[in-house]
């Protein structure tokens, strides 16, 4: 599979990151720059459903609210896309450059640790700050203390475009951009946005739909993976759960914004593969996993794609040498050149039913026995 075709999917997010994000600059502006006077709001916070929640909550104006349901019905079924494709403040620090993505050169540096410094083994509980950080904002909203609007991603997003236009300073948003350079370009989004916690949890609750029923799949081959942990590296949010996985079919992992940069990473076709209800929009590899000819064993790793075919060519060329050396001897035996001198007619064959038959009507006969010796 070429290049250019295994990144078309991740080129393709980019401009639609690109275009969502102006489209929320211009959205924002209208409805706060006075000049305009076109909006009254920024049409994209009725797609935040912690920012939905608090209206609802408020005004009770729960179908006005609509698209931010229909973005969590979409959660459960696809996972976190809206992360890793429409969502601004994430598509703006995923921009800017990261010592964190310098630093990040194995697979042992990106795996999580817990307080000790112990890295967390696959299969083990890990509790994200994101879920403790929600539920303490979902707290006190219910007590009354509003915090959701200071650290919900739309709004930080959509206070640091008013702030800009105004001649203010967006301390929040400046403070993030700073962290994505040091700790990572998603490690906000990972670590500790609210957002991304209620998005992560409708994904999981969704975790055992099949890839057919799902808008957007990544799906897994086991059998072709051969765990070099590209994967891993080339994804934004440092997953390691994409190469640690020994499952084979879609991939539900809570906070994979399917992106698609570790299908484009992948060596290996058709290990990894980004679907939508089944059919593949993208799929892994320049190399295959052969088999050998005459053997049927699969050859190790993506590099030894030829090893089959090299021994199936040898095997031949083993059996025609072997065929021309027969037809040698053959030629060579005395046999062979007394029935082609000419002149001469070679004697017919005598089979073992003939003597036999010979034997039992003459007793005197000598009898013929495998050794060649007398009665």
């Amino acid at each position: 599979m070429r290049t250019g075709r295994r990144r078309a999917v991740p080129w393709t997010r980019r401009t639609v990151q690109a275009l969502f994000l102006a489209l929320f600059v211009l959205a924002a502006w209208a409805a706060s720059y006075p000049p305009a006077g076109t909006m009254s709001e920024n049409l994209f916070l009725r797609v935040d459903p912690l920012a939905a929640f608090v209206a609802a909550r408020a005004s009770s104006l729960w179908l006005y609210l609509l698209p931010a349901w229909i973005l969590l019905g979409l959660t459960v079924f696809s996972g976190r896309f809206f992360c890793g494709w429409i969502c601004p403040l994430g598509s703006f620090l995923e921009m800017l450059p990261s010592l964190e993505r310098r630093r990040a050169t194995t697979l042992a540096r990106l795996r999580p640790r817990d307080l000790s410094g112990k890295p967390i083994g696959e299969g083990h509980l890990r509790l994200r700050l994101k879920y403790p950080f929600l539920a303490v904002l979902l707290i006190l909203f219910l007590l009354g203390v509003n915090a959701l609007w200071i650290f919900d991603p739309l709004v930080i997003a959509n206070r640091a475009v008013v702030f800009a236009l105004a001649g203010g300073v967006p301390f929040v948003f400046i403070a993030l951009a700073v962290l994505a350079v040091v700790a990572g370009p998603r490690f906000w989004c990972q670590e500790m946005c609210p957002l991304g916690a209620c998005l992560s949890a409708a994904s999981l609750s969704g975790s055992r739909l099949p890839a057919k029923a799902s808008p957007l799949a990544l799906v897994k081959d086991e059998e072709a993976c051969i765990h070099c942990g590209r994967c891993s590296l080339a994804c934004p949010f440092g997953i390691v759960e994409v190469a640690d996985s020994a499952k084979r079919g879609r991939l539900a992992i809570a906070d994979c914004a399917l992106c698609g940069e570790c299908v484009a990473a992948c060596p290996v076709e058709g290990a990894l593969s980004l679907r939508s209800f089944g059919a593949p929009l993208q799929r892994s590899g320049k190399k295959r996993r052969s088999r050998s000819r005459g053997t049927g064993i699969p050859t190790q790793g993506a590099d030894h794609a030829g090893d089959g075919h090299d021994r199936g060519e040898e095997m031949r060329d083993g059996s025609e040498r072997g065929e021309k050396t027969a037809a040698q001897v053959s030629r060579r035996s005395p046999l062979s050149r007394t029935s082609r001198r000419p002149g001469k007619k070679a004697k017919p064959s005598r089979d073992l039913a003939s003597v036999e038959s010979e034997d039992t009507s003459a007793p005197h006969t000598a009898r013929v026995s495998g050794r060649g010796g007398a009665p």
